[in-house]
C-alpha cells in the first residue's frame, strides 16, 4: 500500500505493500486532514480508481447522510466505526462497515489515518429485510387480533342472552353446552389479548423512566389476589431496585411471571411464590421462584417458544405466550431471561437489566453511521 513506509509507534516500520493487497477488505491510507495517501486493490477495484496515487478516498465516496459522523470523528481525531453507504464506480452506493483509526507523532498530534472497509451491503439488506418482515407480522398479528375482538364479542353476548332467555328451559345437556362455548369463548378471549400483548412487546413503547419495582410488584399482588386467594397461595416480595423501563412493560413483565408461578404449583400444596431483586453494577437482576411443579431443565429454553405448553391444557388455562411476551420485554430493553427448574422442585425466573436505559428504536434506525456498532 505504501512502499516507502512509515515509523510506527514502536519505531518500526509498516508492512511491505503485499500485506495491503491481500487484505480480504479495502484499505485507504489518508493524511492527518482525511486527504487519501494510498489504498490496496481492493478500493480502488471497488471506486473505479486508475492506478497510481487515489485521487479519493473512502471519505470523498461517503453517502452525504453518512458523512457528519466522519467529520466529527476527524474533527477530534478519535477512532471511528460505523455502517456508511460508499458510492462505487458505477455510482451505485453499498454498505460497509468503516474502522478507520488514527496514527499519531511522538507528539501525540494525529498523522495519519487507516482506514478498512469491508463490504457488508448483502448483511445489512438482509437485516434490514428480516426486521420489515418482523414488523409487518407483528403489524398483522395486531390489526388480526383487533379484528376478531370484535365478532368474539358478539359470540359472548348472544350467548348470555341465550342462557338468560332460554336457560331455565334447557336441560343438563343444554346447559352444559351454553357453559362449553362460553368457556371456549373466554379462553379465545385470553388467546386475542395474548397475541396482542406478544405484538407490542417489541414494539418501541414509552421512552424510559425510573421504574420502581418494589411499587410495581405491589400493584401486581394486588390485581392478583382473587386468583392467590383462590389457589391458597403466599407472595412474598423483598426489596427490589428502581431501574429505567418503559414502566407498563416491567408490570406486564413482573404480572407475567408471578402469574405463572402461580399456575403450578404441586398438587394438594398451597403455592409459594417469592419476588426479590438486587442492583448490581451496570446491571438489576430480579427473581421469581416458586415451589411449584417445576420442569425438566432440558425445557429451561423451549418454555419461553410462543404458544409451548409443558402441561397439558386441563393441568391449567392460559395462551401459553405469558413467557414468550416476558422474554420479548426483557429482550427489548437490551436484558436476557432465564429458567431453573427441576421436576418438583419448582422453578426460578432470573431476568437482568441493563441499570442504563436501552436504545428500544436502535432496531429500527436506518440511519447507521451515527455511533458504532457492536461487533
Amino acid at each position: 500500500m505504501t512502499t516507502a513506509g512509515h515509523p510506527d509507534e514502536r519505531g518500526g516500520r509498516e508492512p511491505a505493500p503485499g500485506w495491503a493487497e491481500a487484505a480480504p477488505v479495502a484499505l485507504v491510507e489518508s493524511d492527518a486532514d482525511g486527504r487519501p495517501l494510498a489504498c490496496n486493490g481492493r478500493w480502488r477495484e471497488y471506486a473505479g480508481l486508475p492506478p497510481g496515487p487515489p485521487p479519493e478516498g473512502w471519505a470523498e465516496r461517503l453517502h452525504p447522510d453518512d458523512a457528519p459522523a466522519w467529520a466529527e470523528a476527524l474533527r477530534a481525531g478519535v477512532p471511528f466505526e460505523a455502517e456508511c453507504r460508499l458510492r462505487g464506480g458505477d455510482g451505485r452506493h453499498r454498505w460497509f462497515l468503516v474502522r478507520a483509526a488514527p496514527r499519531r507523532d511522538p507528539s501525540g498530534a494525529v498523522a495519519s489515518w487507516t482506514a478498512a472497509c469491508t463490504d457488508v451491503d448483502d448483511l445489512v439488506r438482509s437485516r434490514d429485510e428480516l426486521r420489515r418482515s418482523n414488523a409487518d407480522l407483528e403489524r398483522f398479528a395486531a390489526v388480526a387480533a383487533h379484528d376478531l375482538q370484535e365478532p368474539l364479542r358478539k359470540v359472548q353476548a348472544f350467548g348470555e342472552r341465550l342462557g338468560v332467555r332460554c336457560g331455565p328451559g334447557l336441560d343438563a345437556q343444554g346447559r352444559d353446552y351454553l357453559a362449553r362455548m362460553a368457556g371456549a369463548v373466554a379462553r379465545m378471549g385470553g388467546l386475542i389479548r395474548d397475541v396482542l400483548a406478544y405484538s407490542r412487546a417489541a414494539a418501541p413503547g414509552r421512552r424510559a423512566a425510573a421504574v420502581d419495582l418494589s411499587a410495581v410488584a405491589a400493584e401486581v399482588v394486588s390485581d392478583l389476589s382473587e386468583a392467590i386467594e383462590g389457589a391458597g397461595a403466599s407472595v412474598e416480595v423483598g426489596p427490589l431496585p428502581t431501574l429505567p423501563a418503559d414502566p407498563t412493560q416491567m408490570r406486564q413483565l413482573l404480572q407475567n411471571l408471578v402469574s405463572n408461578a402461580l399456575k403450578f404449583g404441586r398438587p394438594g400444596e398451597p403455592p409459594r411464590v417469592r419476588v426479590s431483586g438486587r442492583a448490581e453494577p451496570g446491571r438489576c437482576v430480579i427473581e421469581v421462584s416458586d415451589d411449584g411443579a417445576g420442569f425438566a431443565p432440558a425445557d429451561a429454553e423451549r418454555i419461553f417458544e410462543p404458544f409451548r405448553r409443558l402441561h397439558g391444557r386441563g393441568v391449567c388455562d392460559g395462551s401459553g405466550l405469558g413467557l414468550a411476551i416476558c422474554r420479548r420485554i426483557v429482550e427489548r430493553h437490551g436484558g436476557s431471561i432465564v429458567a431453573e427448574g427441576a421436576p418438583g422442585a419448582g422453578a426460578v425466573f432470573r431476568v437482568t437489566l441493563p441499570a442504563v436505559p436501552a436504545d428500544p428504536g436502535a432496531a429500527h434506525d436506518s440511519t447507521r453511521a451515527e455511533g458504532p456498532i457492536a461487533n
